[in-house]
């Protein structure tokens, strides 16, 4: 599809695992970035203990704006488009082909 899903997140690893667990049901294959800003409950560890190939993640220890970390996790995009999500979404079917 050449569609990337970027999702920033602070925090929150428990919303952000289910987010991860349910796109990755959904779109088990498309580019994924996961960046996340300065988070302190683990998301780091759990974002090295993944194994996804399709995944490209990014760890600041520093707390950054919202948009500073969407704007960082831009920055590993390769695909032509891509779309913002947050880690409270729900992906549903067809989510991008509706795009």
């Amino acid at each position: 599809m050449n569609i990337s899903f970027v999702l920033a997140v602070y925090n929150g690893l428990h919303l952000t695992k289910e987010c991860y667990k349910r796109l990755r049901n959904v779109y088990p294959n498309e580019p994924l970035v996961i960046s996340s800003g300065g988070s302190t409950d683990g998301t780091k560890d759990w974002l090295e203990s993944l194994d996804d190939s399709n995944l490209s993640y990014i760890h600041d220890d520093d707390r950054l704006a919202f948009s500073e970390t969407y704007n960082v996790g831009i920055k590993l995009v390769d695909t032509e488009k891509l779309v913002l999500i947050h880690n409270d979404m729900i992906i549903g079917e067809g989510f991008l082909e509706s795009i």
